[in-house]
């Protein structure tokens, strides 16, 4: 057992000498309080939270300790409590995780004072700020490297009641120390975030230090922002901060108060600014850098700014790269000179508050690839968590989208209304014709937008003839008429492909794949495509020994030549894992919880089973809307095999298909 502890612990990022502390539990000390149960904690263990229930205490932790809600829970904590983590320690480098807490009105501050620390703070809800504090607040006094992962959360502040603005949905702070030594690094990736009030920022990046600092701020969705939606300042003598902000969207919140998009400024010491694929909306500043004295560069490539006062505001003395920007009916620029490749025309949004790409849009595979290349370590993750490379008009050109969002996946759902057997033919113009697609992958739906559904005991399949691709069961049973199936098609060259089996006498096949060797923490969709073999066999991944493998959960063995498609990217709030646990799963069933598609009927989700926590679940699965709880589920086909506990699941959501079926929603629980 005490392997297993610790084999969990390491694949959610704690270290392995962590001991695991469940709250609540029936002995002491954590059977009361949890403050109580945090204190008896030691250094570097997790409390892990395990309970719906509303907690109505405020956490103060003076020791590097993670404090997570357990898979399957949603831990609440009530009005004006917050969670306050300080660490002084001395000693090895550990990682502190907060992880899938919710306050109703609250903060998250940690605070860095002692120890090389790596930060962790993803998947929380902060519905509502307190009055004067920042949503996530990290501040750096320590002398030793640290380095914060924020990512994955949904925040909303108001400083409309604020004393002493200005407050951030995100601040990231460096404070002069000493020498000013230590290096602060990370990424700020694929959070939601909202800014009202004067004076408010969405991210917020500031150092005093003359250490050196580097930050990838990626795929976030940003409304709002009177200081900044995305601002970072450096105000030391000594020292570099390199900042990369990629693929963000920036637009007003629903009072329409004026807003600045990207300000970065430099007092002193030196930044470097790499500034591409962003969308910027209705701003009073699109974009300023501010170079009051020290050095500041900055590459400025494939940004969108529509509707602005000022599109681009430059110093006269800075350092710019810019081209292939599309800037549409901003008021002015100042100080900038427009690249060979500018674009001056309307980009041509979906809706006027969908700023993703309508296909005729001037902004499609019009980019600069190169720039992508400024910000290569930085996921290649667009604002809706998908890949940020695809192919949407011109299949190959290696081209890349204008702007956060990239355009070219295709969602829709088919309804088998065939004759009695067990072919469907989907015959839609997104994918007739095209016989070469190992980008297609589909996922059984009982009940499309909440109706009463048909079920599909079998294992389906894909094949291509005459000219159309059809949905097949591998076991060669009849599908009933209004069964239904979401399909996919995913437009990367690169990251998709297909995979032969070579070789018999085995219930899995080795993948090999470079973007995939080594990298366990990819998330990954996986579709029998049948070229003339049959496998009736629940099928999906498991990583060993540096590879994935494809695998028949029933572990029967794969037959030579097998064929599937295959898809992966780095995981993101649209592609991750679900496991299924006590709290979340019933009978034959596992309920997901995503804010992107709880209370959405409509959504067309994808799903690949893992054997990640060491569990093949023997069942043929799809997804259904569960009606009670306004969440989507995965679900056994064959309704006598309840879904085992660890279960696992590969999950993959496209937010522009559910963004095109229902109204936008950017906080769960309806705050907006």
């Amino acid at each position: 057992m005490r392997k297993l502890i610790c084999m969990v612990l390491c694949l959610l990022g704690y270290s392995t000498n962590a001991a695991l502390i469940i709250w609540p539990d029936s002995t002491e000390p954590c059977d009361g309080l949890l403050q109580v149960c945090i204190n008896s904690a030691s250094i570097g263990d997790v409390v892990e939270i395990r309970t719906n229930n509303l907690i109505n205490e405020s956490l103060f932790i003076d020791a590097p300790i993670s404090v997570v809600a357990a898979s399957g829970y949603q831990p609440i904590f009530s009005a004006e409590n917050y969670l306050n983590l300080a660490d002084a320690t001395s000693g090895s480098a550990l990682t502190v995780t907060i992880k899938g807490l919710t306050f109703v009105k609250g903060a998250i501050s940690v605070t860095s004072i002692g120890r090389p620390i790596t930060f962790i703070i993803e998947d929380n809800t902060i519905l509502e700020n307190i009055t004067d504090a920042h949503g996530i607040n990290v501040q750096v006094f320590s002398e030793s490297d640290v380095d914060v992962h924020i990512n994955f959360n949904q925040v909303s502040i108001d400083t409309a009641e604020s004393t002493v603005p200005p407050q951030s949905a995100i601040l990231v702070q460096k404070h002069v120390n000493g020498a000013g030594l230590g290096m602060l690094t990370g990424e700020i990736y694929n959070n939601t975030l909202q800014a009202k009030g004067s004076d408010a920022s969405g991210i917020l990046i500031a150092t005093g230090s003359d250490a050196d600092l580097d930050i990838n701020i990626t795929g976030n969705e940003i409304a709002g922002g009177t200081n900044s939606s995305i601002h970072t300042r450096r105000s030391s003598n000594v020292g570099t901060s390199n900042v990369d902000i990629s693929s963000n969207v920036m637009f007003p919140n629903e009072s329409y108060e004026d807003f600045t998009g990207i300000h970065i400024n430099n007092n002193s010491g030196f930044t470097q600014a790499d500034i591409v694929n962003n969308t910027i909306v209705e701003a009073f500043n699109g974009v300023i850098l501010d170079e009051t004295s020290g050095a500041l560069s900055a590459n400025v490539y494939n940004n969108i700014i529509v509707h602005s006062k000022f599109g681009l505001r430059f110093e006269s003395v800075t350092t710019v790269n810019n081209d292939n920007n599309l800037l549409y009916e901003n008021l002015t620029n100042i100080n900038y000179t427009p690249g060979a490749s500018m674009i001056n025309a309307n980009p041509m949004f979906v809706g006027s508050e969908n700023y993703r790409l309508s296909m005729n849009s001037p902004a499609l595979e019009t980019g600069n690839s190169l720039g992508l290349i400024l910000v290569a370590d930085a996921p290649f993750i667009d604002a809706d968590g998908l890949l940020r490379v695809k192919n949407s008009t011109n299949m190959g050109s290696g081209s890349i989208d204008i702007g956060a969002y990239e355009a070219g996946d295709i969602s829709f759902n088919h309804i088998n209304t065939s004759a009695p057997g067990y072919i469907s033919t989907l015959n839609n113009a997104q994918t007739n014709g095209l016989a070469s697609l190992d980008s297609l992958h589909v996922t059984a739906n009982w009940n499309p937008n909440g109706t009463t559904g048909v079920y599909n005991n079998d294992n389906e399949g894909l094949f291509y003839s005459t000219g159309v691709w059809r949905i097949f069961n591998e076991g060669i049973i009849n599908m009933l008429n209004g069964a239904s199936f979401n399909v996919a098609k995913f437009t990367s060259t690169a990251n998709t492909f297909e995979h032969l089996v070579s070789s018999s006498g085995a219930n899995n096949s080795t993948v090999n794949h470079v973007g995939l060797n080594g990298s366990p923490k990819k998330i990954m969709q996986l579709t029998q495509h049948w070229t003339g073999i049959y496998n009736p066999h629940p099928v999906g991944i498991i990583y060993l020994a540096d590879h994935w493998n494809v695998l028949n959960f029933d572990l029967n063995n794969i037959p030579i030549d097998a064929n599937f498609n295959i898809y992966y990217q780095d995981r993101s709030k649209s592609a991750y894992q679900h496991i299924a646990k006590s709290a979340n799963t019933t009978n034959n069933y596992t309920l997901l919880d995503n804010p992107l598609i709880n209370g959405r009927p409509c959504a067309q989700i994808q799903v690949t089973q893992s054997a990640s926590q060491g569990v093949f679940n023997n069942s043929p699965i799809g997804v259904f809307y569960e009606t009670v709880s306004n969440q989507w589920a995965v679900f056994n086909q064959n309704t006598v095999i309840n879904m085992p506990e660890n279960a696992a699941f590969h999950v993959l959501i496209n937010p522009a298909q559910i963004a095109q079926c229902s109204q936008p929603l950017l906080f769960k629980d309806s705050f907006e």
